[in-house]
């Protein structure tokens, strides 16, 4: 089965990339009929993905290891430019350079980077495939195989869901959200285990020194949505926040408690 095809042919085609995740369903079902099963199909499919992430990597490893050299030469003195190149002092061409690659290998990602499809297709296609354009096929595909999976599949595919949602409302790099590093936190005090922030003259708390703990403690998450959220909620007021955290809440807290004893037979007596 020629998996380069069904993929390039899923994301090419507009109707099919409007509905790409219907459309590999659609060509596994096409598949089936050939007594090809879910795992094959999907791995082959993926497979192809796999391909396009090394070629990638394979040129920001390139591109990253080149600065670095031409780093490491500038900061030695010994960097070579071109004889006609000496409108500047060798020495400022040097601090130049050094500032360059220092910029570029900070900000470098795979998203600088291409799939060239006219040497892998040999010209059909002369597009260049964007890396965010091989993540949407990938989880195009991941979407469309857990479709078509078991009951294990299907509550893998609520939990992808659920953490799709998070990310989205959160806008940062975790998959669990401030909100409940704030709960947490006032749990803790709660048990005694910390100390509640120091309040001011009007009783009020300093922003500043939340939103600082915040990012000592709990780096990964938002230090201003932990502030937010740690003001907002009424410890004493459990029912309300089972309502407002839905369900599973007590699953992030242990979770971040690293699956504390303590924590876990206190948060016993929180309603579902």
């Amino acid at each position: 089965m020629d998996y380069l095809e069904i993929v390039l042919r899923g994301y090419f085609n507009e109707n099919n990339r409007e509905h790409l995740e219907k459309y590999f369903f659609r060509e596994f079902k096409k598949a089936e009929k050939e007594h090809y099963e879910a795992k094959e199909f999907f791995n082959g499919c993926l497979k192809v993905i796999e391909d396009f992430e090394m070629d990638i990597n394979k040129r920001l490893n390139e591109r990253k290891g080149m600065l670095s050299l031409e780093l490491n030469e500038a900061k030695k003195g010994t960097l070579k430019y071109a004889e006609n190149d000496n409108s500047k002092p060798i020495e400022q061409m040097h601090k130049e350079t050094i500032k360059h690659c220092q910029q570029e290998l900070a900000a470098i990602s795979k998203d600088n980077f291409t799939v060239h499809l006219h040497s892998i297709t040999s010209g059909r296609i002369t597009h260049d495939l964007k890396y965010n354009e091989v993540v949407q096929i990938r989880d195009a595909i991941l979407w469309a195989s857990l479709k078509v999976t078991n009951y294990e599949a299907k509550k893998a595919l609520q939990a992808l869901q659920a953490s799709q949602l998070q990310q989205t409302e959160t806008k940062v790099k975790n998959k669990i959200p401030a909100k409940y590093y704030a709960l947490y936190h006032l749990i803790l005090i709660e048990m005694g285990i910390e100390n509640d922030f120091e309040r001011n003259e009007n009783d009020q708390y300093k922003k500043s020194k939340i939103e600082a703990f915040a990012r000592e403690r709990h780096p990964k998450t938002s230090s201003q949505g932990f502030y937010r959220h740690f003001t907002g909620i009424d410890i004493t007021n459990r029912l309300a926040i089972a309502n407002s955290y839905g369900a599973g809440y007590k699953e992030k807290i242990i979770e971040i408690s690293k699956n504390n004893s303590k924590v876990i037979i206190h948060l016993k007596d929180y309603p579902k």
